[in-house]
């Protein structure tokens, strides 16, 4: 929206913006010292043109050249009037990146997703309102659940009328939609329903509930991380905003897994936080416990309990991906408990017997080659298609290195092979897969312990430590592989089977 050349003179009444205050609530004050209405004023600044347009994003970001105009008139610097707007939090408790794209109902839902808030309405809380008419920008976050002057509940909605502040019509736009009444900030400003005007209820007067100890704890936890720009999740220090989206995300798995019910909205990982400041304190109370845990073990503990609650046995990293949109803080709880729980490499170490550990302690990897024998594998399986004998000898290698080294994923003992890692992946996660059932995965961690017995006997140590790089697609990638021979089929060279009965080897 152009303004034209800025000639115009300063208001003769100039008032400097209270501590964390938001910009329309300036604006009502500004206006209440000049006698004039809100929307005479921002048509004097510039704000809103003739045919009664406000700029795009009012209130969330300076859009346009008309902060330029409104600083020179209200005495302002223009870092002055961004601060004012939501976009003073970008970046610390929100992403507002989005909104760099054409403004639009799609643009500002991808905004409202990614930071989790409301880009219009504000609570409140009727003490302050009463002391100084004046809105907190803060109180716009739904992470601001109590007032820190006079520690008590922020309070959601007018009582009077049931309409949200600031959220001037069904379409949640952040602009006012009724600029005439006389300005005042202790008014409920919403429209009436089929009627000219605005409720005009005194939300000053609302009563306001004190805040308990653990309530008041909690926002000033995340008071802190915001004002600092820092916060620690699970023993590590993070940015504020990777802060705020893993409270985010364990408060979406709480709600997935049953360990909170506010009664809010539908369940789903791109859901709009509660209005209510006190459903909100709800989710952090649930979240707490997850996110502030001393380690990631601890927090595997919590997270634990929560899907045995719902009834999950053995979660896996598909158990979460779809909960809650994920984040930096909670990967590697996520991660510590996939290890734990029912996962192949656990069950293989669980299944170790303990003689097996002692005959480990005399070979390496470099002793394990990329396939291993086709005789290692049990009789039922050397002809194998689904899945392929080939991937199935990938398979037990992997097991073998990682039970070894102690790797801590199947991409690094993959790499430890010379195997693309993220082919590995896909070729134990599909052997893996409960579309064969429970009873392939025991075979091939059989074959892996039956096997790991036998290595030390190699002729040479080392033998294959010398791997080539694979390349290639579906089972061509093995052309290049080490494949050792039977000795059956290769009179002279060893192979698990030399010296010992067929069935004692193949039939774990």
């Amino acid at each position: 929206m152009s303004t034209g050349p800025i000639r115009a003179m300063k208001l003769p009444v100039l008032l400097e913006p209270r501590p964390d205050e938001a910009w329309h609530s300036y604006l009502n004050r500004t206006a209440a010292a000049h006698d004039c209405t809100v929307s005479t004023l921002a048509l004097h600044l510039g704000v809103r043109d003739t045919h009664g347009n406000w700029p795009a994003y009012y209130g969330i970001k300076v859009a346009g050249d008309w902060a330029g105009r409104a600083s020179v008139v209200l005495g302002l610097a223009v870092p002055d009037i961004r601060a004012m707007h939501l976009e003073a939090f970008d970046q610390v408790a929100l992403d507002l990146r989005p909104l760099a794209g054409p403004p639009g109902i799609q643009t500002t839902r991808r905004a409202a997703q990614a930071s989790w808030v409301h880009l219009s309405g504000s609570s409140y809380c009727p003490r302050c309102l009463a002391e100084d008419h004046s809105w907190r920008l803060s109180w716009r976050l739904p992470w601001t659940t109590v007032c820190r002057r006079h520690q008590v509940l922020l309070v959601a909605a007018c009582p009077h009328c049931g309409g949200v502040a600031g959220r001037s019509n069904r379409y949640n736009g952040s602009a006012p939609t009724r600029t005439a009444p006389a300005p005042d900030g202790r008014r409920c400003e919403q429209p009436r329903p089929r009627a000219t005007g605005v409720c005009a209820g005194d939300l000053s007067q609302v009563p306001a509930v004190a805040a308990t100890a653990a309530a008041r704890g909690r926002a000033r936890l995340l008071a802190t991380i915001i004002d600092r720009n820092r916060g620690v999740v699970v023993g590590t220090s993070y940015t504020a905003l990777q802060s705020i989206q893993a409270w985010r995300h364990a408060i979406g798995l709480a709600r997935h897994f049953g360990a909170v019910d506010t009664g809010w909205g539908r369940l789903h990982r791109w859901g709009t936080p509660p209005r209510d400041p006190a459903a909100v304190d709800q989710l952090l109370a649930a979240a707490a416990p997850l996110v502030t845990a001393p380690d990631p073990d601890a927090a595997a503990d919590v997270l634990n309990r929560w899907c045995a609650s719902a009834g999950i046995r053995s979660p896996h990293a598909d158990t979460f991906r779809r909960a809650s949109l994920s984040s930096a803080g909670l990967q590697p709880v996520i991660d510590t408990l996939v290890r734990r729980n029912g996962r192949a490499h656990v069950l293989a170490q669980r299944r170790l017997p303990i003689e097996v550990v002692a005959d480990m302690q005399h070979w390496t990897c470099d002793d394990v080659p990329q396939l291993v024998w086709p005789c290692a594998l049990p009789l039922r399986l050397r002809a194998s298609r689904k899945p392929d004998r080939l991937i199935l000898r990938a398979v037990v290698a992997l097991i073998l290195v990682r039970l070894r080294s102690g790797a801590p994923d199947w991409a690094t003992t993959a790499a430890l092979l010379g195997l693309p890692s993220q082919r590995a992946c896909g070729w134990t996660r599909h052997s893996f897969s409960s579309a064969h059932g429970p009873e392939l995965k025991g075979l091939l961690i059989a074959a892996a312990h039956a096997l790991a017995r036998r290595l030390a006997e190699q002729p040479a140590g080392g033998t294959w430590a010398d791997r080539p790089a694979l390349a290639g697609n579906g089972l061509t990638i093995f052309a290049s592989a080490q494949t050792p021979a039977c000795c059956n089929d290769s009179p002279g060279r060893w192979c698990p089977c030399s010296g010992v009965a067929t069935t004692e080897v193949t039939d774990q």
